[in-house]
């Protein structure tokens, strides 16, 4: 009987994710951290420009994208920096300052956790 509640259970979470409409402030907001990705305060603007506290709106945007705020954030900056780097003229502390990243170390470090090679070796490659 377990098994068949189970299969019950994810069919309804199957169900409200294809066929509960998103809710218009989440998708608002991801369009602004799409565009505002680079500042270092856009979750909290995206958040109030909702009208929710932060953690609400954090699992809000969870379930509307099915990723957290953060990891979008992240996923942004790294396609971004590969762009720049593909081009070439613009070196790997100038992409970490242009993706948002203060520290280019840590850059390095998400970069390479991403992608699996370190932003050198990406742009070297390329």
């Amino acid at each position: 009987m377990s098994r068949f509640y189970r299969l019950c259970s994810l069919i309804n979470a199957l169900y409200e994710k294809t066929f509960i409409p998103k809710d218009k402030r989440i998708l608002d907001a991801g369009e602004y951290i799409s565009a505002h990705f680079r500042d270092a305060d856009c979750l909290d603007a995206a958040a109030k420009n909702c009208g929710l506290s932060r953690r609400r709106f954090n699992d809000l945007f969870k379930n509307c994208f099915d990723i957290t705020p953060n990891r979008y954030i992240i996923n942004l900056k790294i396609d971004y920096a590969k762009g720049l780097l593909k081009s070439g003229y613009i070196s790997v502390s100038q992409t970490a300052m242009l993706c948002g990243f203060s520290d280019i170390y840590y850059f390095s470090k998400v970069f390479k956790t991403e992608t699996g090679v370190s932003p050198r070796e990406y742009k070297k490659d390329m």
